[in-house]
Parts: structure tokens; C-alpha cells; sequence
């Protein structure tokens, strides 16, 4: 494997673990602010609506984070399971060639949420298929 490669291929691992991150501790925040009640939320000078109307939108933003987080961590252990297995250089030539291929389409997709592991990600797949060496076969010497 190119050590471009490898080396984007970490940078998208961390800069997506370090989203997971980001959404989990999003999803510890929300889950203090629905531990408020409206008296609370009242006494610190909202109105009546305006509480119920915090709380409210808090809880669906939870749930919309909640959501969200499940998928980006069941995307993110998976390809740390491919992508780990890739950079240590234990798949065959197809099967490398097909985890290149899912890591560029995967970053292309990726794009829409996270650029920055979008592109790493783009680059890595791109990079490591042009890159990667067809096995040479064993040839047997003539008569």
C-alpha cells in the first residue's frame, strides 16, 4: 500500500472518530437540557412557550442526533475494521481493489456530511486503486 495512502486513510479514521466524538458529547448536552423542567426554563426568564418550545426542540434534535449517531458509528466501525485490515496489507488484490473502490464512493458520499473526512477519504480510494501493484503470477521456466 502507498504511504499516501496510509497515511490519509489514518487522517480519515481520526478526523471521523473525532465526529462520533463531537455527536456523543452533542448527545450528553441534549440529554442535561431535557433533564430541565419548564419552572426551571421560567425562572430563568422565558416565557411559558418559549420553554416548552426549548424542550421541545431539544428533544427532537436528540432524537434526530440519536439517530444520526448510531448510523455514523456503525459506519465508523466498519470501516475501521476494512481500513485497518487495508493499511496493515492483509487483503488479496481483488479484495483490496474492491475496499478502494467502497472507500472512494464512500467519501464521495461523505462529502454531503463531512468534507474534511470526505476528501481524505475520496483521495485515499483514488490513490491506493491507481497505486496498487497487480500481483505477478508464478511462471513456470520453459523446458
Amino acid at each position: 500500500m502507498h504511504s499516501t495512502t496510509k497515511t490519509t486513510t489514518v487522517l480519515g479514521l481520526v478526523f471521523e472518530g473525532f465526529g462520533l466524538l463531537m455527536m456523543v458529547l452533542g448527545l450528553v448536552f441534549l440529554q442535561l437540557l431535557s433533564t430541565l423542567s419548564i419552572n426551571d426554563l421560567m425562572a430563568e426568564g422565558l416565557s411559558n412557550s418559549d420553554a416548552q418550545l426549548v424542550l421541545f426542540v431539544g428533544a427532537v434534535l436528540r432524537l434526530v442526533l440519536l439517530v444520526m449517531t448510531l448510523v455514523v458509528g456503525a459506519f465508523f466501525m466498519l470501516n475501521l475494521w476494512l481500513f485497518t485490515k487495508l493499511i496493515k496489507q492483509r487483503y488479496d488484490y481483488e479484495t483490496a481493489q474492491k475496499v478502494l473502490l467502497y472507500q472512494a464512493i464512500y467519501g464521495g458520499f461523505n462529502m454531503l456530511f463531512n468534507q474534511i473526512t470526505g476528501v481524505l477519504y475520496l483521495i485515499s480510494g483514488l490513490t491506493g486503486r491507481n497505486n496498487l501493484k497487480v500481483p505477478q503470477e508464478q511462471v513456470r521456466e520453459g523446458l
